[in-house]
């Protein structure tokens, strides 16, 4: 308070503080944030974190999307290689007998090679045997 003295003189500081009628008065060095700026800051930040939340949850989709093609893909993958391992004469006409609809990952391979035993034996003519070659 000696600074405000200083500043304003005995006489006005005399009265300015008989006017705050004992309240403190704070001289800001100039460090402070006035209270407008820091809600302004603050909405603004909560503005960001939204944003944010949002283009989160929009990854999160968009990822599980393209998992999901990929994991597709590993399946045709998985699919291709054990049909033309089991010498096929006519790739396509075996592809189409097999059901892709139950294949998951990780019952992938499995399942094609059971599918596979149960076309051969149900039309071997599809396949080469070892006398063809």
């Amino acid at each position: 308070m000696d600074e405000l003295c200083n500043l304003l003189g005995k006489s006005l500081y005399g009265k300015v503080t008989t006017k705050l009628d004992g309240k403190e008065l704070y001289l800001s060095d100039g460090k402070l944030i006035p209270k407008y700026r820091l809600d302004e800051v603050s909405k603004a930040l909560k503005e960001q974190r939204l944003k944010s939340a949002n283009l989160r949850a929009m990854l999160e989709v968009q990822a599980s999307e393209y998992i999901e093609i990929i994991d597709g893909l590993k399946i045709n993958l998985i699919l291709f290689k054990l049909i033309a391992k089991s010498r096929p004469k006519n790739f396509d006409a075996v592809l189409k007998f097999i059901k892709k609809e139950s294949l998951t990952l990780y019952n992938a391979e499995k399942s094609i090679k059971y599918q596979i035993r149960k076309i051969k034996s149900n039309f071997p003519q599809l396949f080469y045997t070892k006398q063809d070659t």
